[in-house]
């Protein structure tokens, strides 16, 4: 995922459910599925990964998709 992230141009990228799939490899696990945190928690390999790359994550539950967007300088991207 953070491979994926970093070739991206833009500064905001919104992948639905399954195209996070296709990329990934593997089904989403329901927590990924329902969590806000599971996306937003530092402490998880995922999140360390994009965050490493400079992306933030946000979960859209009704929309079946992730909202990322590119860190500002300042970090609060």
């Amino acid at each position: 995922m953070a491979d994926h992230l970093a070739a991206q141009g833009d500064d905001e990228v919104v992948l639905a459910f399954d195209r996070i799939e296709a990329i990934i490899g593997h089904l989403l696990s329901l927590s990924m599925q329902t969590s806000f945190a599971a996306w937003t928690a530092a402490k998880t390999a995922p999140v360390r990964c994009w965050r490493a790359v400079g992306w933030r994550a946000r979960l859209e539950i009704k929309g079946r998709c992730v909202r990322f967007a590119r860190e500002t300088a300042a970090g609060d991207g």
